[in-house]
């Protein structure tokens, strides 16, 4: 009889004769390594967390203070930004619907005018130009022979980015007030332009603008942001071209010229910084001339007639953003005057800081008139506030 021969149905496995030849005691020192590796993945990742919810100011103890008194006062949703024209009295705003924006809605907004003696009284300007128009920075230029122009920074359903002109004609009346009518001139897009956020009027065709991200990518705009990479820059426009006049910005977002349109300011969101850089007139080009740091998520700036920053600002940027999905959860505000030396700033002083209750998400404040006003994100309405 031919003997029978038996075969084992098991198939050899790839890593067989490696964990054959190893030892328990090399077994046990891999596991130690991966073990450690793991160990300051876990501990750089709690870091990274905690820095976050720092940066945010998720860990600042909040006590709402004003020396003044305020009320609410209904306008268009979204009143993000406001600019002011001290010579009349007007105050123009920017007003998009950023929730139904942010849910992918149609959501186009305007430009309204609010005179300071009727403030309950928003009028809008554009007069649908353009039709898709969801506006957000605003600038205002008043050239030496008075003419004015308008800008806007403008987000389209369609996509891209744009800064949007308009003229400014204006009809005084028989009760003192003047009455405004805008005329749409020019559209600019370029690919400077990546994640505008602000812009600054230095002439009649001439900007300056704040990019807050430097990425385009969705997973970039994000790491930018939770990890407070510097990425964002300021762009100017001479009329023809862009060009990159400064870099290096953790989230930069408002931007204004000085009274003399000697310095530019710029505020970082998530930098805490408010910079000041000297400006060439004749080519736009920048130079540091100082910084300051200010422990807040600074948003919009304000110039006024003396030279002094009006900056609102985002005190808890973690319930910001929880404000941003949700308007029943609210985000404290904040309101803050910064004090220049020779177009330098110098001091900070917090004004106005509230809890929520009262003004959710601030992004900007203008004084006019012995008034205040205060513009936020996402909220039907407008802070009007008598100072001190």
């Amino acid at each position: 009889m031919r003997a029978s021969r038996r075969f084992s149905s098991r198939r050899p496995e790839v890593g067989d004769s490696y964990r054959d030849s190893l030892g328990l005691g090399e077994i046990m020192s891999i596991l130690r390594i991966v073990g450690a590796v793991l160990g300051v993945v876990v501990v750089v990742f709690a870091v990274l967390v905690v820095r976050l919810f720092w940066i945010a100011g998720a860990f600042k103890t909040l006590e709402p203070h004003f020396d003044g008194t305020c009320e609410n006062v209904p306008v268009p949703p979204g009143p993000e930004d406001l600019v002011v024209d001290r010579a009349t009295r007007n105050v123009f705003l920017s007003s998009t619907d950023r929730r139904a924006m942010l849910a992918g809605g149609d959501a186009r907004g305007d430009i309204y005018l609010l005179a300071l003696g009727d403030l309950a009284t928003a009028v809008p300007l554009t007069q649908g130009v353009p039709a898709d128009f969801r506006p957000h920075g605003l600038s205002l230029y008043v050239a030496p022979d008075g003419a004015k122009t308008l800008m806007a920074i403008n987000h389209p359903k369609a996509g891209g980015h744009v800064v949007e002109f308009y003229d400014m004609a204006e009809t005084p009346r028989d009760d003192g007030t003047v009455g405004v009518a805008l005329v749409h001139r020019r559209s600019v897009a370029g690919g400077a332009m990546r994640s505008p956020n602000d812009v600054a009027a230095s002439g009649p065709g001439s900007f300056y603008i704040t990019n807050d991200h430097g990425s385009t990518s969705a997973l970039g705009f994000q790491l930018e942001t939770y990890l407070a990479l510097p990425r964002g820059n300021v762009v100017y426009f001479d009329g023809a071209e862009f060009s990159v006049v400064a870099e290096g910005f953790r989230y930069a977002n408002g931007i204004a010229l000085s009274p003399d349109g000697g310095h530019v300011y710029v505020a970082e969101t998530t930098g805490h910084r408010l910079s000041s850089f000297a400006r060439d007139g004749a080519t736009g080009a920048l130079d540091i001339a100082g910084t300051l740091d200010i422990e807040t998520g600074l948003d919009n700036i304000d110039v006024d007639e003396n030279g002094d920053l009006w900056i609102g600002a985002h005190p808890d940027s973690i319930a910001f953003l929880g404000h941003a999905g949700d308007a029943a959860k609210l985000s404290p505000s904040e309101v803050l005057k910064v004090k220049t030396e020779n177009g330098i700033p110098v001091s900070a002083e917090q004004v106005y800081l509230d809890a929520g209750d009262e003004m959710s998400g601030s992004s900007v404040a203008v004084v006019v008139g012995g008034k205040m006003l205060v513009g936020d994100v996402f909220e039907p309405k407008i802070l009007v506030c008598d100072l001190p």
